[in-house]
């Protein structure tokens, strides 16, 4: 198994594993001690001939259970269906090069194998009726000229039902290549890491099916020992709680390669928000003030990215009918000369209508990306 991923990956993963038991008299095949990783050696040699794949992968999995396979394997085996395929403690590192400056030209002469393709010289068409994953944890890092991009989910517990991949399933097929799938969060996770801000969260629940997101107290925590460390501090930069976000009405869906988000409405609910903006001083608001102030310089880190920048490498395209914030305060802190004046908000509520966000929509819609939006302040 071990020689054919080499040879079905161009001699660039090497696949290792300590167990394996097939019992064909009940269909299960069983596979302990997983390890997915890139050769050393034609990495670096890749990498220095610029012929690296757009995206790779290391992984770790304690093991992968096959159930209740078809019985047609044993005369046509390039076609397998499992009724379940339980996966257990998978750990699996995802590195992507979106947004290199070689990627137009990567994308036009080094596309990187597909899942399917990998599999192709053994298997035509693969089903699973139900695919478990428990104790899952993925992180997917972004290789971005400005800062590095960490997505990350921990400890996770996720199902997919109606798993499909063939020759089709890359351009055309669905998220996660399943018709539908739900996963649940069972502990407190670290969701976003730049050098710009940390995003947190506690549950997460999302299910396609129900068509519903549910993100349970939120915070956004600036990287201010990061500034401290590198002497830039962003332009801009906000931090706050929210206590609730859901956003109903979800469709995922997957065409030529490139997912995209469509929900009917967004409501954010509970927050307290500040927005410090230090464009013309050197300093930070007093409750903020360091020892040695920090110089604020055009390339401090994260003013290159949009919003659009930290989304696309998860969705190409995401587009929200209604977007609500409500029973949310606000700080805005705004330098201004030698002082720093500090606007305060106590009711402030927002609703934003036909929100788009991709490659053009900031450009074309601005900051808050969206068509039409109200905004009602209180005690200001």
């Amino acid at each position: 198994m071990g020689q054919r991923t080499l040879e079905a990956t161009d001699g660039f993963y090497h696949l290792t594993f300590s167990d394996l038991s097939i019992r064909l008299l009940n269909g299960e095949l069983k596979i302990e001690g997983i390890e997915l990783k890139p050769d050393s050696a034609v990495f670096s040699y890749w990498e220095s001939i610029d012929s690296l794949s757009l995206t790779y992968v290391n992984a770790r999995i304690g093991s992968i259970d096959f159930k209740g396979i078809n019985l047609i394997w044993l005369k046509d085996y390039r076609r397998l269906h499992f009724e379940t395929f339980e996966i257990d403690q998978p750990d699996i590192d995802i590195y992507d090069a979106y947004y290199s400056e070689r990627y137009e030209k990567k994308t036009k002469q080094v596309r990187s194998k597909t899942l399917h393709e990998m599999i192709a010289p053994y298997i035509d068409v693969l089903t699973v009726r139900k695919l478990n994953l428990g104790n899952a944890s993925v992180s997917f890092m972004v290789e971005n000229p400005s800062t590095l991009i960490l997505y990350r989910l921990e400890d996770v517990t996720l199902h997919a039902y109606n798993f499909r991949l063939d020759s089709m399933s890359y351009e055309e097929g669905k998220l996660l290549y399943s018709e539908y799938f739900d996963f649940t969060t069972n502990r407190p996770q670290r969701l976003l890491t730049n050098n710009d801000f940390l995003l947190e969260a506690g549950l997460i629940h999302l299910s396609t099916k129900d068509s519903l997101i549910r993100i349970a107290d939120i915070q956004m925590v600036p990287q201010e020992a990061v500034w401290q460390e590198r002497k830039k501090r962003p332009v801009n930069y906000m931090e706050g709680e929210i206590e609730n976000i859901e956003v109903h009405g979800i469709v995922i869906s997957r065409e030529n390669a490139r997912n995209s988000l469509y929900a009917r409405s967004f409501d954010l609910d509970s927050a307290d928000i500040h927005v410090v903006n230090l464009v013309d001083r050197d300093t930070v608001p007093s409750h903020k003030k360091e020892k040695e102030p920090i110089k604020v310089t055009p390339n401090s880190l994260v003013q290159a990215l949009s919003l659009y920048d930290i989304i696309s490498p998860v969705f190409a395209r995401v587009a929200i009918d209604h977007i609500r914030i409500g029973n949310t305060q606000m700080q805005y802190a705004q330098t201004v000369q030698d002082s720093v004046e500090t606007y305060s908000m106590e009711e402030f509520e927002f609703h934003a209508y036909d929100f788009l966000i991709d490659s053009v929509s900031e450009s074309r819609r601005g900051l808050w990306y969206a068509r039409n939006f109200t905004l009602d302040i209180s005690g200001l």
